[in-house]
């Protein structure tokens, strides 16, 4: 007769560790077209940032390029607005508490297009020395974000 206890001590070790699958790739999004100028596109994005409360890291205007660091997430916003999918760890749904962002814009003197990119994480609760998850962005908060802008540079623009 074995001794159950080495099986038992793997199976409870497994069960503890419980780590979520590691999230997939999203597919990319398409670009946002925007009814007005790339200069206009551009200063919504300068403008629509800040106003969320995300602080521009780097900016690129002649590349159309806006860079974020990673900053912390209002978790329960995060979950409310189902930004991404983090897995799941112990029975629960986990959310994204950490953020970064870039932001493209393209265009010419009448039209322009945005498109906006999220990359977030979570650190799992009551565990800051855990390695960050990554988790799999569901494209809404980058949605709203290119709305915001598209509304902001087509009021600029006077359209």
């Amino acid at each position: 007769m074995s001794d159950p206890v080495p099986a038992l001590c793997a199976a409870l070790a497994l069960a503890c560790s419980s780590a979520p699958a590691p999230a997939t790739s999203a597919e990319p999004r398409p670009a946002h077209p925007v009814a007005a100028s790339a200069g206009a596109t551009w200063d919504a994005v300068i403008a629509a940032l800040p106003a969320r409360g995300i602080t521009i890291r780097t900016t690129d205007r002649a590349g159309g390029l806006v860079t974020t660091d990673e900053l912390p997430i209002d978790l329960r916003e995060a979950d409310r607005n189902g930004w991404a999918d983090c897995g799941r760890q112990f029975g629960a749904a986990l959310a994204p508490n950490r953020g970064s962002f870039t932001i493209i814009v393209r265009g010419d003197s009448a039209r322009s297009t945005v498109q906006a990119a999220a990359v977030w994480r979570a650190v799992p609760p009551g565990n800051t020395m855990a390695q960050p998850i990554a988790c799999t962005s569901r494209g809404a908060w980058e949605a709203a974000l290119e709305q915001d802008v598209k509304a902001r540079a087509e009021a600029a623009a006077g359209r």
